[in-house]
């Protein structure tokens, strides 16, 4: 009979715990995104940052496949792609770094998403020159 105890006591508060987690979630569900032209806080700064970074890499994927297919069939599409891959690599440890400044502050999310976007909105810009062959 010991033994069932904690069980129950476990359960109960896993329960609660449950509970009390399902009546916070209509109220996150409905909280509205942030208006981006002009964050107010903190966290809506780190979350515009990061839709923006994401906005710019989809943008350089879209390039960057442009790109790669009028390379199709040459060695300067596997030159193109190993590029690539060495520089996601280098954006990723470099943005890591300049964040790192702030480990563990408020900021450091914001200054990630940040150099990001910045250094692949570079990246777009240079892909795009390739567009046009022979440059």
């Amino acid at each position: 009979m010991s033994n069932k105890r904690p069980t129950i006591a476990l359960t109960v508060s896993t329960i609660v715990m449950l509970l009390g987690s399902v009546s916070l979630l209509p109220a996150r569900a409905q909280s509205p995104k942030p208006n981006c032209k002009n964050p107010q806080s903190q966290v809506e700064m780190n979350y515009c940052a990061a839709e923006q970074a994401k906005a710019s890499d989809r943008k350089l994927n879209q390039v960057y496949q442009k790109v790669l297919a009028g390379y199709k069939g040459t060695a300067m599409a596997d030159q193109l792609v190993d590029a690539q891959l060495a520089w996601i690599k280098f954006r990723d440890t470099n943005c890591k770094f300049a964040m790192n400044r702030f480990q563990g502050g408020s900021m450091a999310s914001l200054v990630y998403s940040t150099c990001v976007d910045r250094m692949t909105q570079d990246r777009t810009q240079e892909l795009e020159g390739f567009t046009r062959r022979g440059t």
